[in-house]
């Protein structure tokens, strides 16, 4: 057996001597005599089993009043492993270490009292066995945010599923009497964890207990796959952030965008008037035919152009059908730090090109996924403090009206601080130079005043938090990217 201590002197990692034979192979994963002659010397009294698909996240977890001591394992699958130093007066106070666990390294790692832990799930399945040193006790047990800037855990995971729930000890990471996990006002399920708006909604909706779910633990398009995933958290608010969002692939695959976009979201209504909660639902400006020339107002008739825009359309005619008490929330040109979008494909085009194409005949207003999650939580509070709420449609976009030329010169422009750019002129082109499978609106900017009017909800100047989002990518501390 070998020991290797950690960049955490205290956090071990065990290496256990494997036998090997034509049929398989034979180790001991504990034998209390030969880890105490190696210095771990604890009784352990506890031992858990649990099971996790590709991208779960669970922790970070310690215990104040019965701290546990802990010798984790993967009995199959990877996982990375993360140990975060939560005793005040520790050289290494507030520091982490990850080791990567499998069943083909056969690796062990110990975590010793006064240390959050928690891990992400590497493979497509993993069962994690874990020793403790004390009993599993609810009520002494405290959490610490996954993605603590503070802390800055490298999660080698982009968009991570995980449960936030309220923990109710204090935490050491912070000063005061402030807990980690302070109680929550409502349990709000996040349908649509996994893409940019779910994503921010996550990170950044520690005030409520979150539950993230999404493909392919979650499909909205199967009712009793909605009603098995949320049976257990009781949710008091569902915001669904789901939707299929390729405009020009949903002109040949029309089957698949009405069955999430229409059918998904029926099924999201029928689930809320049942549980009887509120449903924030979250629609696009091509709802809308582009014909006006000055912004969309809530009352304004739909008149979709192609098939994304119909499902979408249709979607929101079922959710208003089905479920009285519900926010309909119409954004446009959405984009943001995580996720596939405008931003992200002109960096990287802009990195290519010497030169970029760009049309400038459609009009709108961009929209920072991390505003409009924020809009929707301030929403969400104000359902929770039980107020009268002005059910129905609203806009929520970026301040401002610019053309996708207009857009992309200031992405490039703003990109150049941070990346490599090739490109030097940006084109304008028209949209009959730049055919697509889907006919776009040529103007759709929104009219905010009613969500500022009924919520408070202030929209941001579009420029600004493109600034902000594009900084962001480049900071591999806040976990973005720009590919």
């Amino acid at each position: 057996m070998n020991i290797i201590p950690t960049s955490l002197k205290e956090v071990l990692i065990i290496e256990p001597s494997v036998f090997k034979d034509p049929r398989g192979f034979f180790m001991e994963t504990f034998q209390e005599n030969r880890y105490r002659e190696s210095g771990i010397d604890r009784h352990f009294v506890q031992d858990n089993l649990s099971f996790s698909v590709r991208g779960t996240l669970r922790g970070l977890h310690y215990q104040i009043r019965h701290p546990q001591a802990k010798l984790v394992q993967a009995v199959s699958g990877e996982i990375f492993d993360v140990a975060v130093d939560i005793r005040p007066g520790s050289p290494t106070f507030g520091k982490w270490t990850g080791v990567i666990l499998s069943d083909q390294n056969h690796r062990q790692l110990f975590i010793p009292e006064g240390f959050a832990h928690g891990f992400c799930v590497l493979s497509k399945t993993a069962h994690f066995l874990y020793k403790c040193s004390d009993f599993y006790a609810a009520d002494d047990e405290g959490g610490i945010l996954w993605f603590d800037p503070e802390i800055g855990i490298q999660w080698p995971v982009e968009h991570p599923s995980f449960l936030k729930r309220p923990l109710s000890p204090p935490c050491p990471m912070r000063s005061g009497s402030a807990s980690c996990g302070e109680e929550r006002k409502m349990n709000i399920l996040i349908v649509g964890s996994k893409g940019q708006l779910g994503w921010e909604l996550m990170r950044q909706g520690a005030d409520f207990t979150l539950l993230g779910l999404d493909l392919p633990e979650l499909d909205i398009t199967r009712p009793e796959s909605i009603a098995e995933c949320a049976k257990d958290f009781r949710p008091d608010l569902l915001i669904n952030a789901a939707a299929y969002t390729n405009v020009d692939k949903s002109e040949s695959d029309t089957q698949t965008a009405f069955a999430v976009n229409k059918d998904g979201a029926a099924n999201l209504a029928d689930f809320c008037k049942t549980a009887k909660i509120p449903l924030i639902h979250i629609s696009t400006d091509f709802v809308f035919d582009g014909k006006k020339t000055s912004p969309y107002l809530e009352s304004d008739p739909v008149s979709p152009l192609g098939v994304y825009g119909k499902s979408k359309a249709e979607g929101e005619e079922e959710v208003r059908n089905r479920r009285k008490e519900h926010i309909i929330v119409r954004t446009a040109w959405l984009y943001g730090v995580h996720g596939h979008n405008f931003v992200k494909t002109m960096i990287r085009l802009g990195q290519e090109r010497e030169k970029l194409g760009v049309v400038a005949d459609q009009h709108g207003c961009p929209t920072c996924a991390a505003d409009l999650a924020e809009a929707l939580l301030r929403i969400a509070q104000q359902i929770g403090s039980g107020k009268n709420v002005s059910w129905g449609t609203y806009h929520y976009c970026g301040k401002g009206i610019t053309s996708w030329h207009g857009f992309t010169e200031k992405i490039i422009e703003t990109a150049r601080q941070y990346f490599p750019m090739r490109t030097k002129q940006v084109n304008a082109i028209t949209t009959d130079q730049y055919p697509t499978p889907a006919q776009r609106p040529a103007y759709s900017a929104l009219d905010c005043t009613r969500i500022q009017a009924n919520f408070g909800v202030e929209t941001k100047d579009w420029k600004e938090s493109l600034k902000k989002t594009i900084a962001q990518m480049a900071d591999s501390d806040f976990g973005g990217t720009a590919n």
